[in-house]
């Protein structure tokens, strides 16, 4: 009696084992980068991070009315740039190496631009917030 509920122990603890591999993702589902919130002054400046690679990027502004968002292919032989409405982006090297810049923040909110970017089944999602003016 004992070595068959050994027996049905170990099978249960086998099919656990299979099943939880299973679900696990190659990679670990996490593109890697320098950093995943930054923090830009009212009066502008660069934001620079690099990553493990990455072959899209989306950017979003959101506000209150809409949300403005830009797709962009980052595995071009030249590098990728795109010019938002208050910030530039530039990306080189298949995604390894992004550079923001930002204009001066002359009002009182914070904006802020969400980055995220994907690479097969890997993600990485980046807040950039910029102060307002005080």
């Amino acid at each position: 009696m004992l070595r068959l509920v050994m027996k049905k122990i170990t099978l249960i603890l086998l099919f656990i084992a299979i099943i939880t591999s299973c679900q696990v993702p190659i990679g670990g589902n996490a593109i890697q980068v320098s950093g995943k919130n930054f923090t830009v002054a009212s009066t502008g400046g660069d934001v620079d991070i690099t990553t493990d690679g990455a072959a899209e990027c989306t950017l979003t502004e959101p506000d209150k009315q809409t949300s403005d968002f830009v797709r962009l292919h980052l595995f071009e032989a030249q590098p990728v740039t795109h010019t938002g409405t208050w910030y530039s982006f530039e990306s080189r090297n298949d995604g390894k190496e992004l550079h923001l810049k930002f204009e001066e923040n002359s009002t009182s909110n914070d904006r802020i631009l969400y980055m995220s970017l994907t690479e097969a089944d890997e993600y990485a999602r980046i807040t950039i917030t910029q102060n307002g003016s005080k």
